[in-house]
């Protein structure tokens, strides 16, 4: 669909004000923006992809799955559609679709962010090894990452190794004391080590 230039200077005025209510946190005015600039170009892709980070701010990660499969449809310039859409499918307990997209992130993009989400996807799905495998990639390659540390003592726990597990969890406290706030951790950890160390 061609656009005459008035209308493509409108679009991008519409565009460009979603960026930046976006990055004021109003993503809700974002959207609508992005919504104005789509109307005029429905071809625009960086505002299909920019609508969807908005979406997914505001937990709307159906909407964001589809606005990202849009964007790289329209120009697969948009590699990390497939890290995104993958976190949004992770967020809809969509497993098996968010792995698929993290391994296709991984060609690429081969970054510390894919190999941790994509190891988050392979504990849930029972894979501990693949995902001990992934998260010790993630770590030699982002060392102070206390997160990294956290999801592995997780993986090490479930695969009975629980000396390495309560290693990796002081080293993600040391990096990041946040991390106690984790759900996760919230009364589990010092039980667990607790116990592990009455078993010695």
């Amino acid at each position: 669909m061609e656009t005459n230039e008035f209308e493509s200077n409108s679009c991008f005025v519409w565009y460009n004000r979603g960026i930046l209510k976006s990055q004021s946190l109003d993503y809700e005015g974002a959207i609508s923006d992005y919504n104005r600039a789509i109307a005029i170009d429905p071809e625009l892709a960086p505002a299909y992809y920019n609508r969807a980070y908005a979406k997914s701010s505001l937990f709307d990660f159906k909407g964001a799955i589809e606005d990202y499969t849009m964007a790289y449809d329209l120009d697969s310039s948009f590699i990390y559609t497939f890290l995104f859409r993958g976190v949004a499918k992770y967020r809809t307990d969509d497993f098996v679709a968010a792995l698929k997209d993290f391994e296709t992130a991984l060609e690429f993009t081969p970054v510390p962010i894919v190999y941790f989400n994509k190891a988050k996807c392979e504990t849930y799905l029972g894979d501990n090894i693949g995902a001990l495998y992934d998260i010790d990639i993630a770590i030699e390659m982002h060392p102070d990452e206390g997160l990294y540390y956290f999801l592995r003592g997780i993986i090490k726990a479930k695969l009975k190794d629980y000396k390495d597990a309560i290693h990796d969890f002081d080293s993600a406290l040391e990096l990041d004391p946040h991390l106690t706030n984790e759900p996760l951790f919230e009364g589990n950890y010092a039980a667990f080590k607790e116990d592990y160390l009455r078993r010695k």
